[in-house]
């Protein structure tokens, strides 16, 4: 029976060239993008987060973006982020979009003075099966 270390070594030679390739591809995607950081405090609390599309009354946020990926750190009830969220921009618009106008569009973040859609945390996810 081989030891719990000779068993991850032999998975890990396994593996070793699918990830390095995935991490080629992920890098060089990388090194092509722009990239926006959000914030979001509530999502701890609500499941959900806050996509900004304007603010005091001027496009902003995911409206006027230049960014192709958007990443969203979530906080914990400590202020601090460890985990986040990354969406390409054309996605977050398309989830966003038919949103426009119905009880998901709400006014928050900056002191009540921006507009945005809601999204659930769980529409981040992408069932593959």
């Amino acid at each position: 029976m081989l030891s719990q270390e000779e068993q991850w070594s032999k998975f890990y030679d396994k593996d070793l060239p699918g990830g390095l390739e995935f991490e080629q591809l992920f890098g060089d995607a990388w090194s092509a993008c722009k990239l926006e950081f959000k914030r979001d405090k509530k999502a701890h609390q609500t499941g959900n987060v806050f996509i900004e599309y304007e603010c005091r009354g001027k496009p902003s946020g995911l409206a006027i973006t230049r960014a192709d990926l958007w990443i969203i750190g979530l906080e914990n009830a400590d202020g601090t982020v460890q985990t986040g969220l990354l969406a390409t921009v054309p996605w977050l618009k398309s989830k966003c979009r038919p949103l426009l106008g119905s009880h998901r569009d709400k006014t928050g973040g900056d002191n009540g003075l921006s507009k945005g859609i809601i999204l659930r945390l769980e529409e981040f996810t992408t069932r593959l099966a």
